[in-house]
């Protein structure tokens, strides 16, 4: 079961890092939502779970989400 959820989290931290690359807070916040949202899954497994803690970890600091209350909503014009 982690071959299934390793890549997943490999793939969710390259598009977070993308989406911070291009400065799109909005997008990289709705990655870590839903990454966050993994634990949940009735199948998820604990052997995974340290290296979701870890992107986690390095990408819920306020320094990285500090801009989403000045981002624009989804629906206003960039």
């Amino acid at each position: 079961m982690p071959a299934k959820y390793l890549p997943l989290i490999a793939d969710y931290e390259s598009r977070i890092e993308r989406a911070l690359s291009e400065g799109n807070q909005l997008e990289a916040f709705h990655l870590l939502d839903r990454l966050r949202e993994l634990p949940n899954m009735p199948e998820f497994p604990a052997a995974v779970a340290p290296r979701l803690q870890e992107v986690m970890d390095r990408y819920c600091r306020p320094e990285i989400l500090q801009g989403l209350d000045s981002a624009p909503a989804a629906s206003e014009p960039r």
